[in-house]
């Protein structure tokens, strides 16, 4: 089954945040149901996502003042991460006809659009409270996962 193009938008839209959690829980999915992902490397449908943030915290450079701000950023995304997830699973595991299969699509896009608008509030919260040469280093990580 190949997924709409919406999907790899709303993938690519998730990268440019440079939010690989979401991304690799849906690439590690897609993965183990043989599909393929125009676009989306090897790398980043093996990746660890915690070790993802772990590594992009070490980069920042995140302080103790900064670290409210930031576990709740990283609770949002593993959040959203595991509700995209679930959502997935019970798709994938509820057999449905192709107009039942379609409307089901239909649903998981809205509700990676709403997972997607929680995430960039919380990264936009988390922004505020980052230094200038920390907003620098997060918006070249987002750019390093675009494309």
């Amino acid at each position: 089954m190949k997924h709409p193009q919406k999907i790899i938008k709303i993938i690519s839209i998730v990268a440019t945040l440079g939010l690989s959690l979401p991304i690799t829980a849906h690439a590690q999915d897609a993965d183990s149901a043989r599909h393929d992902h125009p676009g989306m490397g090897r790398k980043m449908m093996h990746a660890d996502p915690a070790a993802h943030l772990d590594k992009l915290k070490a980069e920042l450079k995140i302080t103790p003042d900064q670290e409210s701000a930031w576990q709740s950023f990283t609770d949002t995304v593993k959040q959203q991460s595991a509700s995209m997830k679930a959502s997935r699973k019970t798709a994938q595991s509820t057999p449905q006809t192709a107009p039942d299969r379609m409307d089901r699509q239909v649903e998981l896009m809205k509700q990676r659009e709403a997972g997607m608008e929680t995430v960039a509030k919380a990264m936009r919260q988390l922004y505020t409270v980052l230094t200038p040469e920390q907003k620098a280093v997060l918006d070249n990580h987002a750019n390093r996962h675009h494309g």
